[in-house]
């Protein structure tokens, strides 16, 4: 078994590293992770209003360990009345081309002659040209005369594989050029329950800069958070404060024992010389012991940490 927090100051590292970060859950967790849009090791604060939830994230944001903070505002776009505009200009721009009049479903026949007129037109445009283009246009003229020459089976498959998702693409391209302003009232209910209590308090989230995964760039991400707002939770600061506790825990329980056996030994053997005899050994292999946390790594924690290990 090894620890995962620094045996020399208590500081915390991340657990996942414990696991192999070979292992694909792990692998995709920790890039994942990375992500400043889903970010797993935040800092949360819970503010009792909007007002003062915005005033939160600004505050936040002036901390150099902090990268970005995030409210429920943040899911609001700015300037919408401009990008509204441009999305209107662009739907109508486009409204041909997306909404075109329906024609009945062609045959297989059609098909065929179709995918032959275009497989011509390529071999027609490539046979006169050279370069990375022309090739491209030869393989898909071979490609489509090899469709238009297999059965109806190959070509049914073919459209499921292209023509499905296209129509997909440009049903929801019709829905995104079909924007409409975005408020708090029109954000989605499950939306406004992660970050509004039925009470009215509003969550602010801030997010480290650097490595997230970095136990050391964690520790100075924790600190700053809960100097700037002493109320603060969440998810980097949880692993901070265990990581210490922790730690102070071992302390305790070494200083403890010690104590203990001194005593039990004391009363067993009743002359201090023996008592001491006893436990020089003891402390002798403790302090070989340090010596050798002192310099070995604890891989857990990004080549930080002292290795620890329990029998």
């Amino acid at each position: 078994m090894k620890s995962s927090f620094d045996g020399a100051s208590g500081r915390s590292c991340i657990p996942l590293k414990l696991r192999d970060p070979h292992t694909e859950s792990v692998a995709t967790y920790l890039e994942l992770s990375k992500d400043p849009i889903t970010p797993a090791n935040t800092a949360q604060v819970l503010a009792s209003s909007a007002t003062e939830a915005a005033v939160v994230a600004k505050r936040l944001a002036e901390v150099p360990e902090v990268s970005q903070t995030r409210t429920l505002d943040s899911f609001i776009p700015k300037q919408q009345d401009t990008k509204l505009q441009l999305i209107a200009d662009a739907n109508r721009s486009l409204n041909t081309a997306l909404n075109p009049q329906t024609k009945p479903q062609p045959t297989d026949a059609e098909q065929v002659a179709a995918l032959r007129d275009t497989a011509k037109s390529l071999h027609d445009v490539a046979i006169n040209a050279s370069g990375r283009g022309a090739a491209a246009a030869s393989r898909l003229e071979r490609d489509l005369a090899q469709l238009a020459n297999g059965d109806a089976a190959w070509r049914a498959k073919a459209e499921r594989a292209f023509i499905v998702p296209l129509k997909q693409d440009f049903e929801d391209l019709r829905q995104a050029l079909n924007a409409q302003p975005i408020t708090r009232e029109t954000l989605p209910q499950d939306l406004l329950h992660d970050w509004v209590t039925q009470d009215g308090r509003e969550r602010v989230e801030a997010v480290p800069k650097g490595d997230p995964n970095d136990s050391e760039t964690l520790r100075r991400f924790a600190d700053a958070v809960l100097v700037a707002e002493p109320n603060a939770t969440g998810q980097a600061i949880n692993t901070v404060e265990w990581g210490r506790t922790i730690f102070k825990a071992f302390i305790q329980a070494g200083g403890w024992a010690l104590l203990s056996s001194a005593l039990l030994l004391w009363i067993v053997l009743r002359r201090f010389s023996d008592v001491m005899l006893t436990l020089i050994p003891l402390l002798a292999c403790s302090l070989r012991g340090k010596s050798e946390l002192s310099t070995e790594r604890f891989s857990a924690c990004g080549g930080q940490s002292p290795r620890i290990s329990f029998i």
